[in-house]
């Protein structure tokens, strides 16, 4: 039986392959440690701050202004479900009531300090938490690939919303939060569902929900 020569890839086509695989496995979001740990320093967070982060997060601040409901004379309160920094508000605007939750202690603890006085910023797990009412939106940003019932987390985290309350979702596109949004599909229609693709290679769906 003869033996296949294996062709040479051209440089040019090499060279193509090589560009093309590094943009695909760049973005790594927030690898955060299962143990809750949190290294606010050189930790996954920091990466929140760059411009590639900056269209999904400017959708999910028009989405909330748009269209969460009027509960009072302040807007919100919105719960930030896997809230890291508080970086959310920098987008919103320090007129929102805003509430966050998120597993690291260290992470809260600097998120305490950026969003200031007047808010409220907790360590719990979203797997788990039932937060109180009345909220006008909740927000899941990049947080619910990491759960195990992705679902049930969007559930019980929506309950306290008033009728017409928003819930946001944003997930940068892949395997994993495809089939989250094929979950979330079955559970609600979206109000508005965009993709967003920065020239860097990655890409974002972000939907907004109605309850009620």
């Amino acid at each position: 039986m003869p033996t296949r020569t294996r062709r040479p890839v051209p440089p040019r086509v090499g060279t193509w392959v090589r560009t093309t695989v590094a943009r695909r496995r760049r973005y790594r979001p927030y690898d955060v440690p299962d143990d809750g740990t949190y290294d606010a320093g050189t930790g996954p967070w920091d990466g929140l701050r760059a411009l590639p982060e900056l269209g999904h997060y400017a959708l999910i601040a028009g989405y909330l202004r748009r269209l969460a409901p009027e509960l009072g004379p302040r807007p919100g309160p919105v719960l930030d479900v896997g809230c890291g920094e508080g970086l959310l508000l920098e987008h919103l605007g320090r007129d929102w009531r805003y509430r966050g939750i998120d597993l690291s202690d260290a992470a809260v603890e600097r998120a305490r300090e950026a969003v200031g006085p007047g808010q409220q910023v907790d360590v719990a797990d979203a797997a788990t938490h039932r937060p109180s009412g009345p909220l006008a939106a909740v927000v899941f940003n990049e947080c619910l690939y990491y759960l195990d019932d992705p679902l049930g987390a969007v559930e019980r985290c929506c309950e306290p919303l008033v009728d017409g309350g928003l819930a946001v979702v944003s997930m940068y596109d892949a395997p994993v939060t495809r089939r989250v949004w094929a979950t979330l599909d079955r559970w609600a229609a979206p109000v508005d569902r965009v993709e967003l693709r920065h020239t860097g290679g990655t890409s974002w769906h972000v939907a907004a929900y109605r309850t009620g």
